[in-house]
Parts: C-alpha cells; structure tokens; sequence
C-alpha cells in the first residue's frame, strides 16, 4: 500500500499558484544557472515572519542538513517569499525547515508558535516546477522518524549496517508516514501524503475535494497540536516545551508504540511520568478541547480555517466551510503502530503494509494466507493444486502430473515407460512401446497365439517357440540358425 509517492516523494498535488498572496512558483529562462522561486508555508499555524531555510540532504547528518542552498522568510501572510532554487539541483531530495525568531507569530494566536521547529523532505523537481512546499508537525515527525530508522530492519528496509542509502531513506520516509498516521493521524487515513498534502486554503483549493483534504489534514495537525500542548503544560506541568514533547514522541514511537519507552530505553523527557499519563493524554478525544491560544475548538477547525484567509489574503471562496457543508470530526489517536490496520502491530507484522498478510512462518518472503507451503521456504504456489509446490513440479498446471523421471516430457503417471525416454506408450499392452512395437496395435502381431510382448519372433508366426541355438531369437526369424563355424566357411551354401 503506498503511502506516499514512490519516486523519491514525486510530489503529485497541482502547481500552487497564490497570486494573491504571492505563494506562486515560477522560474527563469531555463539555461543551466536559473532559479525557481521556491512557495509555500509552514503551518502550526500557519506561522508568519518565520526563517526559512532550504538544504541539499546529508544521510550522515542526524538533522539530514547538507549544503545551504536559500535562505528566506515567510511574510506577514505566512507564506514563503524569497527562497530560490538552482536548477543545478534537480532529481536531489531536500529538506526545508521553518524555524520560528523573536518576530515570528502564529497568525491564528497573533503570539509566539508553541512548535518552533517544522521540516519536510521535497523533490527539487516538484519545487522546480513551481509546486508549493508545506512543513507540519506530522511531516517534522515523519521525517524525524524515517532518519531515525531508515537503516534498520522490519518495518523498515534497511540493511543495519550503520549507514543510510538513498533507497533506505525514501523507503524509511513512507513507513515512517504509516506509522505516524496510524498513531497520531487522528482519523487520516495512512495512504494519506503527508508529504505533500495542502494543510490550508489557497488559490488551488477550488472544489469540496481539496478543500475536505484541508480540513482533515488541518485537524490532524491541530489534535497533534493538543495533544503536545497538553504533555507539556498538564502531563509533565510545563518541564518540558512543546518542541521537547514532539522530539520525545518521535524517540518513543522508535519501537513501533508509544508508551514512555523507546527501542533503546526509556524516553527521559517522559521519564518522570507514568506510561499511562502519556497514553491517556495521547488518546483522549480531542473533538472540543480548543487549539492552543485560540477559543475554536478541534470540532470547528473549519471556521478557523476559513477565518484565516483574511490573514493570508487567499480569495478561494471557503463558503462550504462556513455553512456546514464540510464538517470534520477528528478520529481518536493510537498508541500502538499499524500501518495497515489489521490488528497486528508494525513490530509484530511481517508484512506491515499488507492488511492481508502479516506471518511468514518459513520465512520465504510471502506471508502465510497467500502461502500454499507456509511451513516450506522453497515452495510458495500450487498453481495445479496436485499438493506438489509449482518450483518442484514438473507440470505444474497438471494436476494429474508432477514427476518425469526420464526427462521425456511426459508425466510417469501418463508415461507407460516412465524410466524409459524413448517410450511414453503402449497401446496394445503387450510391454512394448509403440515406438518399437512393428505392431503397436495387436499385442500378438503374427497371430501365433504368443503375445509380441513375450514372442521370441513377434514378426513371424511361431506358436512353438522354438530356438535352437538359444539366443532368445525365434527360429522362425533367426537367419543364423543353422550356420556351421570353422576356418574356411560360415555356412553351409556360402564357401568363402
């Protein structure tokens, strides 16, 4: 199932083009030197006046920071402006991060962000060409996560040899998604792009579809937001920012659950507290505690929604927000990773984005529901349904035959002479095959009374069977019967 676009994160939602609030794309002549400007914004939410910084991606970096390519900042309406991209950087993976200044505010609050820190991973193509870049708590997480865990094995890919390649990164990065989804999704479904998604209105969101994809995305992001907000200020009573809190989920959700623990121990920002404390706030319905600094509720995101385009200075028309024609409730949150919601936990499935499969029991590669020899790693297929494993099958779409022992393409159980390859039948019964038999159709050819199959002279009548010289060659039929042997003749009428 995938999560998210397979080509590196091709990123697939149509070009972005806010000409109202300059959140458009566009690029220069095209020769080798030009540039793209770059748009989008980060939302939690969304944030105004924040630093925004574009990089190439380091795999042996732990923050993935490679060169700085641009810098820029999002404006007064929180969208991106200023940031460029060469083109001498297409077909790379880049990682963009927002980071909130003394003069950043949260255009909803009108005061600091209670998350500081948002990053996503882009395809240079899709920015090159104009598409929009949104960062998110869920894509900080996801990303976050897929570094964390790019190298190493089920649910993930990696090789665990202490590096990340290429390939193990864009595979850690929609597992990674998955199980953000699963747990901290709030009702998203996990083939849901995080990656990519649109979290606010903008001048592309024409129709209900994208803008019901707003809405969910958006109260994902602000349940998250809660829920962070409420692990610092209530769970443990403000020791820990909200920045802290969502770096601790990331570590904690290291072992597929989140309960204090992460594959290397206990988390320590959630030391103090009990697994349940963080479990309990985790999960509890979000649906009417309100978005932090604000009165709407989580309910209602989608009057905040509509509210803030008179901040961003998007004119799409957000009426169906308004009136009730689009109305979200937010799922509850998960403590326990499944990617593909078939009840088996991600570090317990085989096959953890198959909800069809999740045990392989002899290890073969394919689970054991579409295993016809699950307790049989070289067999999988019983094409024919003989009870024989097509890769040991000689005729595996014939359920009548499986075995050739002499290699002349005809099954033994079809084959009269099953360890002779010159002979496959013998229509007279008589013993032998029609390839030698002068007549495969009468056992007794001669009409000697003396089956061919034991006829000393299967060709020549000879009801006696006579042999005078023994050689197992009928007289009837034996030229050399009364052949004389000595130094001058070899018979009796042939003088030599």
């Amino acid at each position: 199932m995938p999560l998210h676009s397979k080509s590196c994160l091709a990123i697939a939602i149509s070009s972005l083009l806010l000409t109202a609030c300059g959140d458009g794309g566009g690029s220069s002549s095209g020769s080798d030197d030009s540039s793209t400007t770059v748009s989008g914004a980060a939302v939690k939410g969304p944030l105004a006046n924040a630093d925004v910084s574009l990089y190439a991606i380091d795999l042996s970096a732990a923050d993935l920071k490679g060169d700085l390519i641009s810098t820029a900042t999002t404006d007064a309406t929180s969208f991106v402006s200023g940031l460029t991209l060469p083109s001498t950087y297409a077909g790379q993976q880049l990682l963009v991060e927002f980071s909130a200044n003394d003069a950043t505010t949260d255009i909803n609050t009108g005061v600091a962000p209670i998350i500081t820190t948002l990053v996503n991973v882009v395809d240079a193509d899709s920015l090159l060409t104009g598409t929009a870049v949104y960062a998110t708590p869920l894509t900080t997480m996801a990303v976050k996560l897929a570094t964390a865990k790019a190298d190493e094995g089920n649910p993930y890919s990696g090789d665990d040899n202490g590096t990340i390649d290429a390939g193990e990164f864009s595979a850690a990065l929609d597992v990674a998604a998955g199980q953000v989804l699963s747990t901290l999704g709030f009702g998203l479904d996990t083939s849901f792009d995080l990656y990519t998604a649109v979290p606010l209105v903008t001048a592309a969101t024409t129709d209900t579809a994208a803008l019901t994809s707003v809405v969910g995305y958006r109260q994902a992001i602000e349940s998250l937001a809660v829920v962070v907000n409420d692990l610092s200020e209530n769970v443990l009573s403000g020791a820990s920012s909200s920045d802290d809190v969502l770096a601790a989920l990331v570590e904690d959700m290291t072992d597929g659950d989140i309960d204090g623990q992460s594959e290397s121990g206990a988390v320590s920002v959630f030391s103090s507290v009990s697994a349940a404390a963080v479990q309990d706030s985790v999960t509890q319905d979000v649906s009417q505690m309100t978005i932090p600094g604000t009165t709407t509720t989580i309910s209602d995101i989608e009057s905040l929604i509509a509210a803030e385009t008179d901040t961003t200075g998007v004119t799409t028309s957000t009426t169906e927000l308004e009136d009730g024609s689009i109305d979200s409730t937010p799922g509850t949150a998960e403590v326990v990773s499944d990617i593909d919601g078939d009840g088996v936990a991600d570090s317990e499935d085989a096959f953890p984005e198959d909800d069809s499969e999740w045990l392989d029991s002899d290890g073969d590669g394919t689970g054991d529901n579409a295993d016809a020899f699950d307790d049989d790693p070289t067999e999988t297929t019983d094409t024919d349904g003989d009870g024989v494993g097509d890769n040991s099958d000689a005729f595996p779409d014939d359920a009548d035959e499986y075995l050739d022992s002499d290699g002349d393409g005809t099954g033994d159980n079809a084959d009269a002479f099953d360890d002779d390859p010159t002979e496959t039948t013998d229509t007279d019964g008589d013993g032998i095959g029609d390839n030698s038999d002068p007549y495969p159709d009468n056992s007794d050819g001669d009409a000697d009374g003396v089956e061919d199959g034991t006829d000393n002279c299967p060709t020549v009548a000879n009801a006696g069977q006579e042999d005078e010289d023994g050689d197992g060659i009928g007289d009837a039929c034996d030229s050399d019967e009364n052949a004389v042997w000595d130094e001058t003749n070899w018979n009796e009428s042939n003088w030599q």
